[in-house]
């Protein structure tokens, strides 16, 4: 006898057995990252631990040397025949199932259901706080959770979400791109060459997937990138990253100078900062891996830039 439950990465051995025994469920919600945690409570007829398996439609997702979604175990409670488990880049629709050793399912389906709609339109009213100011307190958007979950992963947890590592949030004051919950600042010195080759790699893989990934504007160090080329930079990148998904389009501002982030009124987030699923892959995460690992690659230059646009 066994099944499957929803659950969660910092469960103690108490919670996870009481979340186990009294807690049965035949869907679980896919947060924007991708990365869904869940529990697996028994064993087989033979006592063994079950195998997890996850299809998306006929295809196993699981299995293999290098498989689609990995998938890690968290904690495991052998006394309570718990464990608690993590998957990287699951779609609304997979199912995941509990396997006897010999690869008969052995639980019923827990089937991955999509997250409610996230809100798409930030004020500047609903970020002020009791004094009026402007707090960075809106949560970032499904794309940037995703794109922290995938820089995680592919850098074996050097970049994480912390101060001088991944930042999101912004600072107090003003709506604006990281206020709004549509940016995200990847920190890494230009004044440390293997730092500086490590961000160089990244502009290169966030180049390659611009269309899949939907962002609009990046900045490093002086130069400035679109989705069709570059563009004029920022001052004040030479030690992170910047990378958004603002829709200049849709901004509603005062007065007439839409560069002067006091004057924001309204930010909407564009389509592609509502889904995250296609950016937090497994595809992905080998691709970051290999770029931040590539120590032999020459450092951009201005000339390489048009020729990265291919």
């Amino acid at each position: 006898m066994a099944h499957l439950f929803k659950a969660s990465t910092g469960m103690t051995k108490a919670a996870a057995a009481v979340a186990a025994k009294s807690a049965t469920g035949s869907t679980i919600q896919v947060p924007p990252s991708g990365v869904v945690t869940f529990g697996v409570w028994g064993g087989d007829a033979s006592g063994n631990w079950l195998n997890i398996r996850i299809y998306r439609g006929n295809r196993i997702l699981t299995d293999g040397a290098v498989p689609a979604v990995p998938v890690r175990v968290l904690h495991e409670y052998g006394d309570e025949w718990v464990r608690i488990l993590q998957a990287d880049g699951l779609e609304a629709g997979d199912e995941i199932y509990g396997m006897t050793t010999t690869g008969q399912r052995y639980t019923a389906a827990l089937t991955v259901t999509a997250p409610p709609a996230s809100p798409s339109v930030v004020t500047r009213e609903q970020l002020r706080d009791k004094a009026g100011v402007v707090q960075p307190k809106y949560p970032p958007s499904p794309a940037i959770l995703a794109l922290i979950a995938l820089l995680n992963r592919g850098t074996d947890g050097t970049l994480r979400a912390a101060a001088g590592s991944l930042e999101s949030a912004g600072r107090s004051g003003n709506l604006y791109e990281h206020t709004a919950g549509l940016a995200l600042d990847i920190y890494r010195l230009s004044t440390d060459a293997a730092q500086r080759l490590q961000a160089h790699n990244l502009i290169r893989f966030f180049i390659d997937n611009r269309r899949a990934f939907g962002w609009r504007n990046m900045f490093y160090e002086s130069w400035g990138f679109s989705q069709s080329g570059l563009m004029g930079g920022a001052p004040n990148h030479g030690n992170h990253i910047h990378i958004d998904w603002m829709d200049f389009s849709t901004l509603k501002f005062e007065g007439s100078n839409r560069n002067d982030r006091s004057t924001w009124t309204e930010v909407t987030w564009p389509a592609e900062a509502l889904v995250g699923t296609s950016i937090n892959t497994e595809v992905n995460a080998n691709q970051v891996r290999a770029a931040w690992g590539n120590t032999s690659a020459s450092p951009i230059t201005s000339a390489d830039i048009p020729g990265l646009y291919r």
